[in-house]
Order: structure tokens, then sequence, then C-alpha cells
């Protein structure tokens, strides 16, 4: 057998004596209650799906990673997968009948272009599914009552209310999301190349990094029921204009962190708090008309927005923190009464020739 280390935590102590297997690992629930093994095989160029049609995969020296048991896998820690060192060779995983929870951080990172969920999963974790930029098919159980496909090939849960997981690598260039559709998981269109997005009206919730590393998508626009969103939302994607809604009160931390393409956002009316490093390093931004609803900008806010020249501060602003416009091309500021201000506020904004605070 290959020699696949183990990771920290996950000793590989199975021998199973399979056609093809090279090594296993334990990775059942720390709290006893599974017996759950994962075990790499080399992958063939033709394999059949499960649940659907064969698929060819022209692979070379790839695995299949096939996950077996009962139970619930374990979760694991970001980037401490037992076969982490093999992510880029994994070209299919198997999770076999029998597994009832994909736990928290399970395939991160994995080059796999398919995956199979039998119909005993009755849970996968927000971030199971992470950073899988390579995913052109999820295949599921028709007996799996808790998650469908659609027609298309996207993953949803609670009867069609949860849009669990669209593929990154789909075919499909425009797509509306059903207006069953309350919810979007975390990381439910990272690493897509979706050109065209429309949102439904009743979605309320948007999960951490839903858009982040989609790398055709130019504009989105944010529906006003929307009252929560996750960090890092369009972090290093293609997206150039935003809007953000009404709903939203809170602009979460690193909302745009590292966006170089981003360039208008139109922030809702009932905005009152700008998150820490919302717009770090937006080096595209050059203009933001901030609404009068707004209270609270938050540190490192749009530092590093090198090319950001204005700012159109609410009279109703009250605090503003550390380094929030430190390194912009900022040029005149005029501000009401700031009842907190931070350091360096504008430290390295070399433009600056004006600054008038009321009071």
């Amino acid at each position: 057998a290959e020699d696949v280390p183990s990771a920290d935590g996950y000793e590989y102590d199975y021998d199973r004596n399979r056609d093809g297997v090279m090594d296993s690992w334990d990775v059942s629930a720390e709290d006893g209650s599974s017996e759950v093994y994962a075990y790499l095989t080399k992958a063939e160029n033709m394999v059949h799906g499960t649940y659907g049609q064969d698929i060819i995969l022209s692979l070379d020296n790839s695995y299949t990673l096939v996950v077996a048991g009962t139970g619930a896998i374990a979760d694991f820690e970001s980037g401490k997968q037992p076969w982490k060192k093999f992510n880029t060779q994994i070209s299919r995983i198997i999770v076999e009948e029998g597994i009832t929870y994909l736990g928290s951080w399970n395939f991160q990172g994995s080059d796999a272009v398919t995956i199979s969920i039998p119909a005993s999963v009755t849970s996968i974790s927000e971030y199971a599914l992470d950073a899988m930029s390579e995913l052109t098919q999820i295949e599921i159980s028709p007996a799996n009552t808790v998650y469908a496909l659609s027609d298309d090939g996207v993953l949803f849960a609670d009867g069609g209310k949860t849009l669990m997981k669209f593929p990154a690598k789909s075919n499909i260039t425009s797509y509306t999301v059903p207006d069953t559709v309350e919810k979007l998981n975390a990381q439910a269109f990272s690493y897509t190349e979706l050109e065209a997005l429309t949102l439904p009206d009743k979605l309320t919730s948007i999960g951490d990094y839903c858009f982040a590393y989609a790398s055709n998508l130019k504009e989105l626009i944010i529906p006003d029921a929307v009252k929560e969103i996750g960090t890092y939302l369009i972090a290093y994607s293609s997206i150039e204009s935003i809007d953000l809604g009404d709903g939203i009160e809170t602009l979460s931390a690193s909302f745009a962190y590292e966006n170089s393409n981003l360039k208008n956002v139109t922030f809702g009316t009932g905005l009152t708090s700008i998150g820490p490093s919302a717009f770090w390093h937006c080096t595209a931004l050059e203009s933001v008309t901030l609404p009068d609803s707004l209270k609270k900008i938050e540190t490192f806010a749009f530092r590093g927005c090198t090319a950001l020249s204005e700012v159109t501060f609410p009279e109703s602003l009250e605090e503003i923190g550390n380094s929030a416009f430190q390194d912009t091309a900022i040029e005149t500021v005029e501000l009401g009464e700031i009842e907190a201000f931070g350091t360096n506020v504008f430290s390295g904004c070399d433009n600056l020739t004006e600054v008038y605070i009321e009071g």
C-alpha cells in the first residue's frame, strides 16, 4: 500500500483487504457514536454514477475517496483532513449508505469532480463541501428524504427552502434561484463560473463566502427581505457592482475582502454598521455614498482602497474605527458630530487636503 501520512488526530488503522485499497483512516465521531472509515482507491477513467449515468473522467493518477460505515463522519478542523495531501488527485468522492452526517470541512479543497450522497445522510454541515472548486456533479439517492437535486443539478434542503450547493463547474452560465428559497448556504455559489444570477424576493439569509471566488459574475442585487449575510460574502470575486437592498442592518466582516474588481456599491436605507475589513483592499472602488442610517464604521473597513477618492459621510455617523480609511486616495472629509474616533483613521491618505469635523 502507498504510504498515506495521517493528519493530526486521525490515525489510519484499517486494513480492509479490499481490491485496490491504498490506505484508510478512522474518521468516526469523537463521541464514539459512530464507526466510520475512509479509504482511497485508484480511480478509473470510466466510473459508474451510483445514482446517475456513467461519467468519463479523463484523469490519470487520480483517486476515488470512499467513506463507509455507520453514523456520523467526524467534524474536522479547517485544513486538517487526513487525506489533504491527495486533494488535488481525488477525482471522485463516494459516501456509502449508512453514513448519516457529513461533517465540517470534510471535503474542503478537494478537486473531486463528482460526489455521491446516499439516502442515509440526514445532515450536512455548512462547510462539508467547502472550496470544492472543481465540483461538476452532485449525485444523491432519490430515496433521501432530507436533500434533493433539482433537474439542473443544484442541491437543496428543507423542502426547497435552503439552497445548499451549486456545483462550481456546472455548465450553466445564467441561473435564477427558485422562489421557494429563503436561505443560501455558506459557499453556495463560491468558485462558480456563473455570468448572471437572480435572487428571489423571499430570500432572508445568505451564508459565509456565498459568492466568494465567483470568477465571472459581474453584478449582484440582494433583495430587501435579506436580513442576515455572512462574512467574506463577495471576497476575491469578479463582482463589480452590488446593490445591498434595504433589509441589511450590519454589513458583515470582510464582506468584500480583497475584491479588486468592485467599483459600485449601493447601500440600503436600513444599514447602521459597516463591519471590520468589509472593503479591505477593494482597489477598484473610487467613490461611495454612505446611507443616512449609518452610525458605525468599524476597524479597517475601507483600508487599502487605493482608488477611493470620494466618500460622502452622513450626519448620522457616530463612530469610526481604527484605520478605517487608511491608505486610501480620499481628498476631503466632512463629518458631523463624531462620538468615537479611532486612531490612524486617515493615516497614509496622501491626497487628503481638508478635514472638517462638526462640533
